[in-house]
């Protein structure tokens, strides 16, 4: 695909070829995308606001300096309960030379990397071993997005400025600005993907072999990355951009760029390979929630479309108490913003990539009409898609979408630089745009009065609306009357920046400026727990138990296992749900704090070995101690620690002696042959070996390991790993070995043949 010709009347042209050596320009538009991203994020980065969720999520807050700005920094708390509390457990795991397959500290243990959340495998999780680590991997990931985007945009053979442009946009998307949860850690590696099917289109229409590094890679990241809804959706993305270039290259290099498609996908699955097969074995074992089909209906009312220009015209997020406010930030997942759509619109007038805005256009329209529900006919659709009516489509669909538009604003900032053009296609193009965004300005000011306690004239809502049709106003003026295309180009990629810049930086306003926590109840645990486990019913919430390295019954997870929830729901909380028991749970009608099931069901709670009840410290009145059969052991301003009597032990064998210190190790000494329970949850992938001899690993109560103790002395030692998982290591290191040794090979190919025509040119 050719690029414009050049431009006349003086306009810039910097570099204008994808395909040639990365200059000197190229490195400085890499310096500006990461300088663009650490001021989006200067907030955090200077320590002006706390959004480290360990200080905000754990429950152990003394004292809190509150933002002025009612709100949230963050749609979903799961980057807390799941994104950071499992991803360093992950990453601690690692640190202790284990592999991450098992949780111990979740309710009765639960596979840790199955789980996906974790993003164990992810080479990016051990920087959750930092205190602040969930944000440090999120600039990384932001940098990484847009630095990517910016190759794929200069392998398009765009100019600079639209590739800096999109660069910059894409790392700011509204996913990263709203979920800062796991749903944001696949979000990257989408344009790294895109971006090694345009290497794989050069080499094969070069008829030289290689280009597979970016796509292979691009893709085993993606899956490592933790979240698979986006990765499953971004892959639509990918399939749609590789027929669009299918039909761009001609016949006779059709079969080898398939090829190069098919090699680089099958690698990228192969180094992933630990992962899927780790994920594959707990979905035979799991329940997924509604993942099982239940959400294939599901959508955003069409009268919340106007977010998607103007995400803060209702306000900050949770800023309004309004119980359709709650459902809603509940369930949105992203935005595109009103000055990046108005010049997505302008890009249609290119002519270059006709046939690639088509495809993207009609992607748009068909995710925007899904998201919000504007045709069942067409729900049902895209439910004929093998595995989409098991995703929440809704809500992880957005950085797909996102990208797409990306694309299409570095096409309009692209058709900027001409001039000459139609000024009938520029007015339709104009019209249009207009014509929607006032059509979504309109339909914003009548939904904020279901979203939002505080009328329109709110600042927040003003600013929002006001703001960004000023600035797409700005973009349209400059398009239609600037003589200089150079001086438009520059003006309307500051507005693009400096607009996504803003959107992004709003929720970190409403975070608090400082926390301090008390740790003296961890510490405590910490001294006492042993192999034991706690509950919490307020301080110290799930999955923070794993965080911390301590055994805590709460789960906050989805998948769980189908035996967690069989137990959970039957002799734990029968009013709450398994993937839910927080300790809070809303579906206990016996009240929010689900104590009064902790005390109906305290057998069941003893037989899963919890020896510390953690409360809030306004629940001591409500506390009968000789009805729990349990006495206050610790106390301080935030939490008290009550521990129960008789916790059924971790190990227990009738008529042996047993020494244990840690989970996964036990000697024993029996009278006879006995059997021994282990209070860990069975799941296939558990082994045991009983004096180095492999032994059968039984089950008890349909939850807890078994395994046979000869008369005399014995060692026990347990191990998981999940079926096949050793298969699934060979298979990931001969793909990384191919993938290199096919790199290098193809490299020296190359120079050779860079020597042979300089030779022959001599």
């Amino acid at each position: 695909m050719s690029e414009a010709p050049l431009l006349p009347d003086g306009a810039i042209d910097k570099g204008r070829t994808g395909r040639g050596r990365f200059s000197q320009i190229d490195r400085w538009c890499f310096v500006a995308i990461i300088a663009v991203v650490l001021l989006a994020n200067a907030m955090p980065l200077l320590g002006i606001v706390d959004t480290v969720p360990f200080d905000n999520r754990v429950g152990l807050i003394t004292h809190q300096h509150a933002s002025s700005i009612r709100g949230g920094y963050t749609i979903d708390p799961n980057d807390g309960f799941t994104a950071e509390a499992l991803g360093r457990a992950a990453a601690v795991s690692w640190t202790h030379g284990n592999v991450p397959y098992w949780n111990y500290n979740e309710g009765l243990g639960a596979p840790l990397a199955g789980e996906m959340q974790s993003g164990a495998f992810s080479p990016f999780v051990l920087l959750l071993l930092f205190r602040n680590g969930l944000f440090y991997l999120h600039v990384v990931l932001e940098i990484i997005a847009g630095l990517a985007t910016f190759l794929f945009i200069r392998r398009l053979e765009l100019h600079r400025v639209p590739a800096l442009v999109a660069g910059a946009l894409f790392a700011l998307n509204g996913t990263h600005a709203w979920l800062t949860n796991a749903v944001f850690a696949p979000v990257a590696f989408l344009p790294v993907i895109l971006l090694g099917v345009e290497h794989a289109f050069a080499r094969a229409q070069a008829r030289r072999q290689g280009g597979l590094v970016a796509l292979s890679l691009g893709l085993a990241l993606s899956l490592l990355a933790g979240f698979p809804e986006v990765a499953f959706i971004d892959g639509l993305l990918v399939a749609l951009w590789c027929v669009v270039r299918f039909f761009d290259i001609g016949r006779e290099c059709l079969f080898a760029f398939a090829r190069k498609l098919v090699t680089g996908l099958l690698l990228g699955a192969a180094i992933a390979a630990p992962v899927i097969v780790a994920f594959t074995a707990f979905l035979n074992e799991a329940n997924v929630g509604g993942h099982s089909g239940a959400l294939s209906e599901l959508h955003l009312s069409s009268a919340y479309m106007f977010t998607l220009a103007f995400p803060y015209a209702a306000g900050t997020i949770f800023g309004s108490w309004a119980t359709e406010s709650q459902a809603f930030w509940g369930s949105v997942g992203g935005y595109l913003g009103a000055t990046p759509f108005v010049v997505a619109v302008l890009g249609l007038r290119c002519q270059e990539w006709r046939r690639a805005q088509v495809a993207l256009s009609i992607f748009w329209l068909a995710v925007v009409l899904r998201v919000f529900g504007i045709s069942h006919r067409l729900t049902n659709a895209w439910n004929l898609i093998p595995g989409i009516d098991q995703t929440a489509f809704y809500r992880y669909s957005l950085p797909a979408l996102s990208f797409a538009t990306v694309i299409l604003v570095a096409f309009g900032l692209q058709d900027l630089y001409r001039v000459g053009r139609s000024r009938l296609a520029f007015a339709a193009t104009a019209l249009v745009s207009v014509a929607i965004l006032g059509r979504l300005a309109l339909q914003a000011r009548n939904a904020v009065r279901l979203l939002t306690d505080v009328p329109m004239r709110h600042p927040v809502a003003v600013a929002s609306v006001g703001g960004a049709a000023l600035l797409a106003g700005v973009v349209l003026v400059l398009a239609a009357r600037s003589s200089r295309r150079d001086v438009a180009v520059v003006v309307a990629a500051i507005v693009l920046v400096t607009e996504a810049c803003l959107l992004f930086m709003v929720p970190q306003v409403s975070a608090p400026r400082s926390v301090r926590l008390d740790r003296s109840a961890v510490r405590f645990l910490r001294e006492n727990l042993g192999t034991q486990r706690f509950f919490s019913i307020g301080p110290i919430t799930p999955n923070y138990g794993s965080y911390l390295g301590l055994a805590q019954l709460n789960v906050n997870d989805l998948p769980t296992p189908a035996r967690w929830d069989r137990f959970a729901a039957r002799d734990l909380n029968p009013n709450s749900s398994p993937q839910l028991l927080t300790g809070f749970s809303p579906l206990d009608p016996n009240g929010p704090d689900g104590f009064a099931a902790f005390a109906s069901h305290r057998a069941g709670y003893l037989d899963a070995g919890v020896k510390f009840l953690v409360l809030g410290k306004g629940m001591r009145e409500r506390v009968d101690k000789a009805a729990l059969a349990a006495s206050l052991v610790f106390e301080n301003d935030i939490v008290d620690i009550y521990e129960l009597r008789n916790p059924a032990p971790y190990f227990s064998a009738a008529g042996c002696e047993l020494g244990y210190s840690g989970r996964d190790r036990v000697t024993a000494s029996c009278a006879a042959p006995s059997e021994m329970r282990r209070s860990e949850l069975v799941m296939a992938g558990w082994s045991a070996t009983v004096n180095g001899k492999a032994s059968a690993v039984g089950v008890a109560d349909d939850r807890y390991q078994t395994v046979n103790l000869p008369q005399g002395p014995s060692t026990v030692v347990f191990d998981f790993a999940p079926p096949n998982a050793r298969l699934s290591w060979l298979a990931s290191a001969i793909a990384v070995i191919f993938l290199a040794v096919g790199s290098w090979r193809a490299k020296r190919m190359a120079k050779a043949a860079r020597q042979i025509t300089g030779s022959a040119s001599a």
